[in-house]
């Protein structure tokens, strides 16, 4: 090939083995650039929207959990309010329950010292009566005996008196100072006796 077939031949289009035309593929090379870089811009902005939507999904499940963790201490502040007023009116009925068990207790001790204090009054009442009794018997005991010991003593001497002159007189006298010495006796006796129990 000659210097001038080269230069034509460069110049021309190109062809193939078998004599065809060539296509340049530049063209095409600059299209498939083209369309990989919208390809890639498209899974750019689709990578762009799923990761804001994960993201606005996350958002969401945080203030979704925000809002559950709301309720859940609302519903724990609540539940433990009323487990609080429970406990609250549950002391005040076992505080008011203990007032009156106090004041029965009270009121129950009160009477038992009251019903104390008159079985010991009357007691005291039913001593002191017995003991006055016993006072004023005794007090008439005494002047009992001492009415009925002067008598006994009269009677004893009368009697020992009596027994003596027995033993001096005879016959008709003895009968009569016996008898007399009976009478005396007998006498002297009832008189003892009446002055002892009066």
């Amino acid at each position: 090939m000659d210097k001038d077939t080269k230069q034509n031949h460069r110049a021309g289009l190109g062809v193939d083995f078998a004599g065809d035309a060539v296509i340049d593929p530049t063209q095409n090379v600059i299209d498939l650039v083209r369309a990989e870089k919208e390809r890639s811009d498209d899974l750019r902005e689709w990578e762009i929207k799923y990761f804001d939507a994960a993201t606005g999904h996350i958002k969401e499940l945080g203030v979704l959990r925000a809002e559950h963790s709301r309720e859940l201490r609302s519903n724990d502040i609540e539940r433990n309010q009323n487990i609080r007023q429970v406990d609250i009116t549950n002391q005040t009925a076992a505080a008011a329950q203990t007032q009156v068990a106090i004041k029965a207790l009270a009121d129950g001790v009160e009477n038992t010292r009251k019903t104390l204090a008159d079985a010991q009054a009357q007691l005291a009442a039913r001593v002191d009566e017995r003991l006055g009794a016993l006072e004023r018997s005794a007090s008439l005991g005494e002047g009992k005996q001492r009415v009925a010991d002067p008598a006994m003593e009269r009677l004893t001497e009368v009697v020992t008196a009596l027994a003596k002159n027995q033993t001096n007189t005879t016959g008709r006298d003895a009968g009569f100072g016996v008898a007399w010495q009976v009478i005396v006796a007998v006498a002297g006796l009832l008189i003892a006796a009446a002055v002892y129990f009066k």
